[in-house]
């Protein structure tokens, strides 16, 4: 799953930023194998920016958030999750804006084992955010259908 993982933040938000034009980074992440596997992020300068959280790993929303972020921010979500054909969907969206970090994967799939990190909340999150997540215009120009 840690590959996948890592898979997905190389790739999604590349797409995402080219399909939508709003651009959404993933801070670099190293991966260190001494004793347990162990991810590392790089350093950010946090005194420029307040660091937010716009979707929890539950998919649940920041309340009271309806900037042009937190809608950018949940349709990435929106957009993971279509793009997977509704088995996967990136959450736990945080950061510096439009710099992310720490994503967590939930997976619609469950058989149980451990499907990834212990944050995934897997079916709970993603019927969760289908609830709660309102469609804005970058999800309509990303072409995506209602949840």
């Amino acid at each position: 799953m840690y590959r996948r993982q890592q898979e997905w933040r190389r790739i999604t938000p590349k797409k995402f930023s080219a399909e939508s034009g709003n651009q959404l980074n993933y801070i670099d992440v190293f991966i260190s194998h001494d004793y347990e596997p162990v991810f590392i992020e790089e350093y950010v300068d946090s005194d420029k920016k307040a660091f937010r959280k716009y979707v929890m790993n539950n998919g649940k929303l920041e309340l009271g958030n309806s900037s042009k972020e937190q809608e950018i921010c949940e349709a990435f979500v929106h957009y993971s999750l279509q793009k997977s054909k509704g088995q996967l969907m990136v959450c736990d969206i945080q950061g510096w804006f439009p710099l992310l970090c720490d994503p967590e994967i939930a997976s619609w799939k469950t058989d149980g084992k451990n499907t990834g990190t212990a944050g995934n909340w897997n079916k709970t999150a993603i019927t969760e955010f289908s609830k709660v997540h309102k469609c804005s215009l970058v999800c309509q120009k990303l072409g995506l259908t209602d949840l």
